[in-house]
């Protein structure tokens, strides 16, 4: 049975407003726990470890009305040990599931990181709680990766709802079915030729070069859907090409630079110095970022490969661009 999306859900939605910079001194005993992230409860030796610090406690986050702690129960029990009669909190207000959300995304990124099993345990109830978010929402929400939600979600069989479509990072919908997605770009490169890569993308829910696929094939006078067989083909020759690709390295990347270097028409004008300056402060020795994370906590490595994600995704969207000014529509 097919259900359709509630868009009005979407990932920030959910997500609860801290009250930025207001820090509240408050008591001890007038705080309660929240179910907690962690399914072994809280480490005694890592809050014992708090309590030896110097100083203030980082402010806890408290949700407001039930007093109840989202994030910060090492930090509580640290206090109890030092004899502390007060602690710093922020408060925020939201429901039950979005101090859970809350306080997993917190746990993800500072403090003593969540194990395995508990991102798993806490992306199995996103998917229970959020069934319209998509893979890549719980799997950022979550701290694991989006193989391991799909995982999660096909294991999870008392919770698949099928939905048509499901709300991504960016808050756009797209649908679940790419056979859908691919169906609707064709009607749209037919009935809009002057459209672009990204815009008949954006409408139909799908990726820029899933579009220009759509596009070549409606050309060849295919159907825009390939079948099962050719699909599984098409996966492994993109698989096969961007293996490819890794393995060429970045030599290619020094001769690229010094062939846009000779060219009169970019280093004899302002903007084209500018692009190649640019481009050599972005250039990613891989090697080098690799040896380098050797010594990166865990709970910091998800936020490299999620801001690796980011740069690789813009990096991406500026080659659409350039793409969709040099490419050509398809006749209706």
């Amino acid at each position: 049975m097919h259900k359709e999306i509630d868009s009005s859900q979407s990932v920030s939605d959910a997500l609860p407003e801290e009250v930025a910079g207001e820090v509240h001194r408050v008591s001890i005993d007038l705080l309660l726990p929240a179910e907690s992230p962690r399914l072994d409860g809280t480490d005694r030796q890592h809050a014992k470890m708090l309590s030896g610090q110097d100083g203030v406690l980082p402010p806890i986050l408290v949700q407001r009305g039930s007093m109840r702690i989202v994030d910060g129960m090492h930090r509580v029990m640290a206090a109890r040990l030092r004899g502390d009669r007060f602690i710093e909190v922020r408060f925020f207000d939201g429901d039950d599931e979005a101090s859970f959300l809350c306080g997993v995304r917190a746990n993800i990124t500072h403090g003593l990181p969540l194990s395995w099993k508990d991102r798993e345990a806490a992306a199995e109830r996103f998917i229970r709680s959020y069934p319209q978010w998509s893979d890549r929402a719980i799997a950022a929400a979550a701290g694991i990766s989006a193989k391991s939600v799909r995982t999660v979600r096909q294991r999870a069989t008392d919770v698949r709802q099928h939905l048509d479509a499901r709300i991504g990072m960016d808050g756009r919908v797209r649908p679940v079915d790419a056979a859908v997605g691919r169906q609707l770009a064709s009607e749209l490169l037919r009935s809009k030729p002057e459209a672009s890569l990204r815009e008949v993308a954006r409408d139909a829910g799908i990726s820029p070069t899933t579009v220009r696929d759509v596009r070549e094939r409606l050309r060849r006078g295919e159907d825009p859907v390939p079948s099962a067989p050719q699909a599984a083909q098409n996966r492994t020759a993109a698989a096969q090409l961007a293996a490819r690709g890794r393995n060429a390295g970045l030599p290619e990347v020094p001769s690229i630079l010094e062939k846009m270097r000779r060219d009169p028409s970019v280093r004899h004008k302002q903007s084209g110095r500018a692009l190649l300056g640019q481009l050599e402060r972005h250039l990613l020795d891989v090697e080098e970022f690799v040896r380098l994370l050797d010594g990166v906590p865990p709970h910091c490595l998800v936020l490299v490969a999620q801001l690796a994600r980011r740069c690789a995704a813009d990096w991406s969207d500026l080659a659409e661009r350039i793409d969709d000014e040099n490419g050509s529509s398809v006749a209706g």
